[in-house]
């Protein structure tokens, strides 16, 4: 049974949920490290959850402002819909207007793993 972490991130003006969704072995997937990257970090240690993969649902700036600490911390596999994905490269789709002090993260659109609608996202390793 999968079992689903909400860790909420930004502040009141602007807040995020950020979730790890974790199977019993501890494997998982986060999902759109927005802000807070140590809180986030935090969160995977005290779950002791293995992230296999980070999702972003969206090229928007409060859904991956914090990514490179946390693919940095974790190693895992970035994932976004392919529409979506140039929008990792572009500033103003990405909003990054709406908040000038936080620095565009140095991933990008290349270091992304597409997804296509009915994709399916493993991270379980089978044994036969």
């Amino acid at each position: 049974m999968n079992k689903i972490e909400v860790i909420y991130v930004g502040d009141e003006s602007y807040p995020t949920n950020c979730y790890i969704i974790y199977d019993e072995d501890k494997n998982g997937v986060l999902i759109d490290p927005g802000f807070e990257g140590e809180k986030i970090i935090e969160k995977i240690k005290e779950l002791s959850v293995d992230v296999k993969k980070i999702v972003l649902t969206h090229c928007h700036i409060d859904h991956f402002s914090v990514v490179d600490m946390v693919k940095d911390y974790t190693k895992a596999e970035v994932m976004i819909h392919e529409n979506d994905r140039g929008g990792i490269d572009d500033t103003n789709k990405a909003c990054f207007f709406h908040f000038p002090d936080i620095v565009k993260p140095k991933l990008t659109s290349n270091d992304v793993t597409p997804l296509k609608d009915g994709d399916k996202i493993t991270v379980r390793r089978y044994c036969t």
